[in-house]
């Protein structure tokens, strides 16, 4: 990890004199604004669950081999051993976690039945610091990486298990973000961007383009921007920021949520 990502993970640092969201804080503080304190303000520590770590070492397998193909094959890199060691490894790192052995299966499933051949991305895991919305009236810099990114668009890989709505993925932060770095890295809109179902092997194209879908990312980037000045102002004022300025958003996103029992105060 390199420390610039490290420095970005949690409080909005400064760039240019503008703060710096990730794609992943928009999409995390839209989704659900408590979530978004226990995450960012408090850094509330939470034990992964098992289909994170699954998600993580599916990423990492998938990302180590393409390195290498593009690379001529130098290390002959095994994608089957680099989830087995990366899943070992977040294991490690959560002590909290209990070991499933279904979710390691159907991990390995998806590494196994990844087709490496069918497209070779241009760049895997394309970083990004933009300014939003854009150079010459920025209002702060977007930071993210993009899994594949290819002449005609880009691949985000998700491991769950249920597939998203089409409407509700075309509203979906990170995927329009996504398509705003890609147009201004490259000049121009992509042909397509793919929520890839590893689980099926699915692509779904979001509809994630438009003038409609950018005013709306960037209200709400404006009022995550109000928000934290909200907060520096308690923080300075009082000495410390209320939860209460975050407010839940309860639904069945809960039951995946890593601060489900501090936040509801129960498991079930």
């Amino acid at each position: 990890m390199t420390n610039l990502v490290h420095q970005l993970q949690h409080q909005p640092q400064s760039r240019d004199g503008l703060r710096v969201l990730s794609a992943s804080r928009m999409k995390t503080f839209t989704s659900c604004h408590r979530k978004y304190w226990y995450n960012y303000v408090e850094q509330h520590p939470y034990i992964k669950n098992m289909g994170q770590i699954r998600g993580t070492s599916v990423h990492k397998s998938v990302e180590e081999k393409f390195r290498d193909i593009k690379s001529g094959n130098v290390q002959n890199v095994d994608p089957l051993l680099v989830y087995d060691d990366t899943f070992g490894k977040e294991m490690s790192n959560s002590p909290g976690t209990v070991f499933v052995r279904s979710e390691y299966d159907l991990g390995m499933k998806m590494v196994r039945l990844y087709d490496f051949q069918g497209r070779i991305p241009a760049q895997v895991e394309q970083e990004f610091i933009l300014p939003f919305p854009d150079s010459e009236n920025p209002i702060c810099m977007i930071h993210g990486f993009m899994d594949q990114v290819y002449s005609w668009g880009l691949v985000d890989m998700k491991t769950t298990y249920a597939k998203p709505k089409l409407g509700v993925l075309g509203y979906d932060l990170q995927f329009i973000l996504y398509n705003w770095a890609y147009t201004q890295l490259y000049g121009e809109k992509p042909q397509a961007v793919i929520w890839q179902h590893l689980r099926t092997g699915e692509d779904i194209i979001a509809d994630v383009q438009g003038e409609e879908k950018l005013r709306y990312t960037i209200r709400a980037v404006q009022e995550l921007l109000e928000t934290l000045k909200i907060t520096e102002w308690h923080k300075e004022a009082v000495g410390e920021i209320p939860i209460e300025l975050f407010e839940r958003n309860p639904g069945t996103a809960c039951m995946m949520c890593s601060y489900r029992v501090p936040c509801l105060g129960r498991e079930d």
